[in-house]
């Protein structure tokens, strides 16, 4: 398979692609594909969110938890700091992305190795940035949205709401924030994502079928604790 063919057989037959990728690993073109997406919707999302909003929307939630008021000039002065450097949201997104897609596969490759399976780094770059094609999708998918979009019209949690492909989209703005958290975490693109990563782990060398399915959703449902913890701590 050229890198080409392995992109179009993760979605026409993943199970032939992923040993395909595993007996032969290549990984650049979903690597690139994914920076381009991400780096892509920030671009065009950027102008979409009235930032001065956002910030004024944030202090006064924390004045609502701590009952300290923040006084006029003080949010004012934050928010034309966040003007300022909004400009700075795209690289620094990119480069977060960038270096969290060989951070977890570097975490998926030590639990897989852990359970006993037989692979390189080099595969588990191949086997997950494959399988996270459709988040590739749901990025790609935000950028003809966000382009409908006036600028300045959004708060930056609105912003996460414009593709509605989570439960979260579809709750209240002024649900609880764990909650929210947790049913953002149901989105479309994402348990695809997840499925399309098992399917890529059951084709690793020596590791059990058992452990190549929990592996992915168990490391997933941490993920997903931790999303939600972080909001019940700073709500």
């Amino acid at each position: 398979m050229n890198p080409g063919q392995a992109v179009a057989g993760v979605f026409s037959e993943p199970g032939k692609t992923f040993e395909g990728l595993v007996a032969r690993p290549t990984w650049w073109l979903p690597f690139v594909l994914l920076i381009a997406a991400v780096g892509g919707s920030i671009v065009v999302a950027t102008p979409k969110v009235d930032t001065g909003q956002t910030v004024r929307e944030a202090f006064e939630k924390r004045a609502e938890r701590t009952g300290a008021k923040v006084p006029e000039s003080q949010i004012a002065e934050a928010a034309e700091r966040s003007r300022k450097f909004a400009w700075l949201g795209a690289p620094i997104g990119t480069l977060f992305v960038a270096v969290a897609f060989f951070a977890i596969a570097g975490i998926l490759l030590g639990a897989a190795k852990a359970m006993g399976g037989e692979l390189g780094y080099a595969q588990m770059l191949a086997i997950y940035g494959h399988s996270g094609l459709p988040n590739v999708g749901g990025a790609l998918l935000s950028i003809p949205i966000f382009l409908t979009q006036p600028d300045a019209s959004l708060t930056q949690q609105a912003a996460q709401r414009v593709v509605v492909s989570n439960l979260g989209a579809l709750l209240p703005s002024d649900t609880a924030p764990a909650l929210l958290a947790a049913a953002s975490s149901l989105d479309v693109f994402a348990l695809w994502s997840l499925a399309l990563l098992v399917v890529g782990f059951r084709r690793i060398p020596e590791l059990s079928p058992g452990s190549a399915t929990a592996i992915p959703i168990v490391l997933w449902g941490l993920w997903v604790a931790a999303k939600v913890g972080w909001r019940v701590v700073v709500a």
